[in-house]
């Protein structure tokens, strides 16, 4: 009785180390992987800027966010923004960062005016202006702020590591990668579908050439339809931030493509005579045009995304 007594106290013990050893094996990860957001800095001008991103952008992209806008919940971790490129260290006219601070258009400013600490003041933007001109330091007591990932020992760094060395998973890393292809892929659903609909147009005139030309373009451009709306997420969900003309033309491509996958569903055989037949061809033909259309217009917000408003200034 004694002796298994013993060996269920041993098992027990065993099982409490097992745990413990579990528990401390997650807990590094965490722990060697959690950034600088917020801590304090010794570097004067790192605390003043940490001090205007802690009242002005933390309430849409701290760290503490469950779901930070644009996914860009770093905005405390000043280390992490130059490693995620957002910040060139001594080039602030060419930081992304601070051209959001200096922009005067409403789809891209930021902090946004209706934000609950509000635009930041001329003295600010400078106080930005001059952490980055002296080098975008963290201020970490390590010293200096990260430089773009695990750095080698001539200052290089690799471009798949995150902050303080910590490195995306692999298929994090392709996923942000094919997200990449989407201004390239989105060119032909535009160019197929407006094309499949002219020649579906065409085709009420009796043109069989023309029927024949929507019979290749439409599944065609459904397809790539299907393709860039999959890869436009992929970008914006790696991506950066999420400004009106964003949201509105991904909302645009994704009915664009819903339309358009609904319109080939009611495609009938271009051979049936039947009424019923007659019926869908009208509904498919109607649901082609309308996709089109849309897809025009999710091209036009892309379009102002890349290069302004004022891209068809005449």
């Amino acid at each position: 009785m004694a002796e298994r007594l013993h060996v269920a106290k041993a098992r027990r013990a065993s099982r409490r180390a097992v745990i413990a050893f579990g528990a401390l094996v997650l807990s590094a990860p965490l722990a060697t992987a959690q950034p600088n957001a917020g801590k304090p800095a010794t570097d004067p001008l790192a605390q003043g800027v940490l001090e205007i991103f802690r009242a002005h952008c933390a309430e849409c992209h701290g760290p503490t966010l469950a779901r930070p806008k644009g996914r860009f919940g770093y905005v405390l971790d000043l280390g992490r923004l130059v490693a995620e490129g957002q910040v060139k260290p001594g080039v602030p006219e060419d930081s992304d960062l601070f051209k959001l601070l200096l922009t005067q258009d409403p789809d891209y400013k930021m902090p946004p005016d209706e934000s609950k600490g509000g635009p930041l003041t001329p003295g600010q933007i400078e106080a930005v202006r001059a952490w980055i001109a002296a080098g975008a330091k963290d201020g970490s007591p390590l010293g200096e702020g990260v430089r773009g990932g695990s750095a080698g020992a001539d200052g290089s760094s690799s471009p798949s590591a995150g902050p303080a060395g910590v490195r995306r998973s692999g298929a994090s890393r392709l996923l942000a990668f094919a997200g990449k292809f989407h201004p390239v892929v989105v060119h032909f659903p535009i160019a197929l579908l407006m094309v499949g609909a002219l020649a579906e147009a065409m085709a009420l005139s009796g043109r069989a050439w023309a029927a024949q030309a929507a019979r290749l373009c439409v599944p065609l451009g459904v397809a790539a339809a299907v393709l860039a709306t999959v890869l436009g997420l992929l970008s914006a969900s790696f991506g950066g931030y999420a400004t009106a003309t964003i949201w509105t033309h991904r909302l645009v491509g994704i009915l664009a493509t819903v339309l358009a996958v609904g319109a080939l569903a009611l495609r009938p055989a271009y051979e049936d005579p039947s009424s019923q037949a007659a019926t869908r061809r009208g509904l498919y033909r109607l649901g082609l045009l309308a996709a089109a259309a849309l897809t025009g217009l999710a091209g036009h917000y892309g379009g102002v995304i890349v290069h302004g408003k004022d891209h068809f200034a005449f």
